[in-house]
């Protein structure tokens, strides 16, 4: 697929190389070896790991070297799919709604002049685009070229992607009902057969591949379910970051990080953030529609992140910083320790949500620190072992911005109190986890922590101190949890005793120095 694309580049390279009597080289028929296509139409395949964006990438590449950068045009259906290959979403490249369903603004003359100078248009997750958003971006297209009969407006075309995977949501998917001629047109056909991310771990490669097909058996599902995919070790440098994840369908994915950050936050007594996006003007009117991204709707990213300190996440893209540890993006396992601005500092309202109080900050925060597992190197300067910070720190904040729990972060506290909180945060959220379900968590999960849960916690207490907010989310939350459990315990056993038996039950909350003042702040 290389190969054929780059011939097609560069014979279109061609038109701009003279020879001595002016003429374009392109135009002898000598000068044309290769069977040339009008326009090529091409389809690259392959299930999950197997390279089709490094082929992407070398693509790019080999128009960055001819000083072409320009004319290879690279679109996706989503912004993340858009961020691996350097991209747009076919949305902003396109000035489409946000439906999909044709332009919300014709093109403009910046635009034009870009689609212009391209040679080869590549749409990457091909599998996940339904028919109407790659009509309305092809129709986009053919009016911005000469040549308006043609598909993409005769722009060579790569369409990308694997049929097994992710299909069209809400949607058509190109090739099925309505209109299969642009699949009928495809006149280049390429599957990558080999599985290049996961080849020094052929169990798991053999389950992608089997799973791919709809054949699982119980002992894959088994491995799957531990979450953790032990590899052999190739470098003491990359093999702690990688961990392959399993991941269900958007809708099951938001339920179980919201099931998670509420559960937690309220059994911990945690502060709780709600991040809001700051969307454009016009997709302040559908806000409120699309508010919860709690289903497989994927015409927007989710306009809300609740999250809290100590909270583990995954690292779906990879930051500049860990481009030199050849850390997989969609394996890299890290933990919140930090916002900047700090989120106790933040402007901010308390909203109550089910059975806690969430705090909404009402700017979004400028950078989130993030502790990558496993990792004892320092990966920015000033920062901590492991912390690195999303986005990547601009020039106008290096001097001045203080990381949580970093030596030499531009005046940040030396101590680690933020780290050790997030460490007992991980830990104790895999308890509370398991004892509310069926789910067992990895063996590894407290062996691989950098401070023992025991000792942590003790330094903990000592040494963090939380916000005047978080105090009264604290006692909120404790409140709340001791009424619940009141209410529950009347409607088993009576109301006997059940203030006595509250103070047993919760002996860290009902700490005064006597029992009847304990007696009298339960039934306070």
């Amino acid at each position: 697929m290389y190969k054929t694309a780059a011939r097609h580049l560069l014979f279109a390279y061609l038109s701009d190389v003279e020879d001595i009597l002016a003429q374009p080289l392109r135009r002898k028929p000598l000068q044309n070896p290769y069977e040339i296509r009008q326009q090529f139409i091409g389809y690259l395949g392959g299930e999950a790991e197997t390279g089709k964006s490094a082929v992407i990438h070398s693509m790019l590449t080999f128009a960055d070297k001819w000083g072409r950068a320009g004319s290879v045009e690279r679109i996706a259906f989503t912004g993340v799919a858009a961020m691996n290959i350097r991209a747009k979403t076919m949305h902003s490249a396109r000035l489409l709604k946000i439906s999909g369903n044709g332009q919300r603004s014709g093109p403009n003359k910046q635009m034009k002049t870009d689609f212009a100078q391209v040679v080869l248009t590549i749409v990457d997750e091909i599998s996940m685009t339904d028919q109407a958003l790659l009509s309305s971006t092809d129709l986009a297209s053919r009016d911005m070229t000469t040549s308006p009969r043609q598909f993409m407006g005769g722009k060579h075309t790569l369409l990308c992607g694997d049929w097994s995977q992710l299909p069209a949501v809400c949607g058509s998917p190109y090739g099925q009902q309505i209109q299969p001629r642009l699949y009928n047109a495809v006149n280049f056909v390429v599957f990558l057969t080999e599985n290049m991310c996961a080849a020094q771990d052929a169990a798991y490669a053999n389950i992608l591949s089997e799973l791919r097909w709809g054949r699982v058996s119980s002992d894959a599902l088994a491995r799957l379910n531990s979450r953790v995919v032990e590899l052999p070790s190739t470098s003491e440098r990359t093999s702690t970051f990688f961990r392959p994840l399993v991941v269900a369908t958007n809708k099951i994915r938001c339920a179980i990080n919201k099931l998670m950050t509420f559960s937690v936050c309220t059994e911990m007594s945690l502060p709780l953030y709600e991040i809001r996006a700051e969307p454009n003007e016009k997709s302040r009117q559908i806000f409120q529609h699309i508010i919860n991204a709690n289903d497989d709707l994927t015409q927007r990213i989710p306009l809300r992140l609740y999250s809290f300190i100590g909270m583990p996440i995954i690292v779906t893209r990879k930051p500049p910083q860990l481009a030199d540890l050849k850390a997989t993006a969609y394996g890299t396992l890290g933990t919140i320790i930090g916002y900047y601005p700090p989120a106790n500092e933040a402007e901010s309202v308390q909203v109550e949500s089910e059975d806690i109080v969430v705090t909404r900050l009402l700017k979004t925060p400028q950078l989130i620190f993030v502790r990558l597992h496993d990792c004892d190197r320092v990966l920015v300067p000033g920062f901590g072992a492991g912390v690195i910070e999303i986005p990547k720190i601009s020039a106008t904040l290096s001097t001045s911005v203080v990381c949580p729990g970093c030596e030499g972060s531009g005046g940040g506290s030396s101590n680690t109190s933020e780290i050790v909180l997030a460490t007992n945060t991980v830990s104790n959220a895999i308890v509370l986890l398991d004892s509310d379900s069926d789910i067992k968590p990895d063996s590894d999960a407290d062996a691989d922590s950098d401070v023992s849960t025991n000792s942590s916690q003790r330094q903990s207490s000592q040494t963090h101190q939380p916000p005047r907010h978080t105090q009264i989310v604290s006692s909120v939350a404790h409140r709340r949890k001791v009424v619940r459990w009141m209410n529950e315990h009347e409607v088993i056993h009576g109301e006997k005793g059940m203030f006595s038996k509250a103070v047993d039950q919760f002996p860290a909350l009902f700490n005064s120095a006597t029992r009847a003042a304990n007696l009298a702040k339960a039934v306070d």
